[in-house]
């Protein structure tokens, strides 16, 4: 079982409006992402940095490169 919840840091506040009508499409591209994971590759600092890369190399590629800056986990709990 995985939780996460995450916060994406944007370039500026133009840009919200921007990303919240592609977030359907940035969900499913996340659900992705998340769903090919094992949890024993989600456990030490170093597979959540991993992640957390690869979570924003997927927003850029689905929003922009230069709209999203960062991804953060507020939440992440595995079971």
């Amino acid at each position: 079982y995985l939780r996460i919840t995450v916060q994406l840091e944007l370039d500026k506040d133009e840009t919200q409006e921007h990303v919240e009508r592609r977030m359907v499409r940035l969900r499913d591209r996340f659900l992705t992402v998340l769903s090919s994971k094992p949890l024993d590759e989600l456990q030490t600092t170093e597979d959540k940095q991993r992640l957390r890369q690869e979570l924003l190399a997927t927003s850029q590629d689905t929003i922009s490169k230069r709209a999203i800056l960062a991804v953060y986990f507020t939440e992440f709990l595995t079971q």
